[in-house]
């Protein structure tokens, strides 16, 4: 099924015809993938984190009043193949049997061309560092422009392991990792 980008300023457009509050979303685990990719060894690997939950709060009017609270299971971490998964879940990268969680909680969001911004903090092995993820909001080819009980949010960043003390293996794996997330949300009524 295709998807058509639906720009926050799209959002704003169509806001008057809707509450002015903000909206409540929930995951949809079935149809959202939080991952990653990286290089091991000159290869670029993609891995992922299954296992998540999250508070979405949306406020197409204002988007500056949106939140977003994440919670990813980190023993579940999968690294792209079997080498690479135990050593994600070993003490020298993730430590998931001392940190079985990491957390990101928004501070801001802003727009920002067809999207926005969303400023917050992610902690990794109980090191806690600010991130900036870019933020698009898509809806499905072929909905009405003021659909928003059924979206796709699309995150993406880039951040450095050493930064949150998970630099294990540095001579196979490189320091940067890139983070790509396609969530499909559902808004709670």
């Amino acid at each position: 099924m295709g998807k058509f980008l639906l720009s926050l300023s799209l959002l704003f457009a169509f806001a008057a015809s809707a509450a002015a509050v903000p909206m409540n979303y929930a995951f949809d685990h079935s149809d959202s993938d939080v991952g990653f990719t990286y290089e091991f060894d000159g290869q670029e690997i993609r891995g992922k984190f299954p296992d998540f939950s999250g508070e979405l709060v949306i406020d197409f009017q204002k988007v500056l009043n949106s939140t977003v609270k994440v919670t990813i299971n980190t023993t579940t971490a999968q690294g792209g193949f079997v080498f690479a998964t135990g050593a994600l879940r070993g003490p020298k990268v993730l430590a998931v049997d001392q940190y079985p969680e990491m957390h990101f909680v928004s501070r801001s969001a802003r727009p920002e061309g067809n999207g926005a911004i969303v400023s917050g903090e992610l902690t990794v092995r109980g090191v806690t560092r600010p991130v900036e993820l870019a933020v698009t909001v898509l809806r499905d080819e072929g909905t009405d422009p003021s659909e928003r009980d059924n979206l796709i949010l699309r995150a993406t960043t880039s951040l450095k392991r050493s930064d949150f003390n998970a630099d294990g293996y540095s001579d196979l794996v490189s320091d940067t990792l890139n983070i790509d997330i396609r969530a499909r949300i559902r808004r709670v009524k």
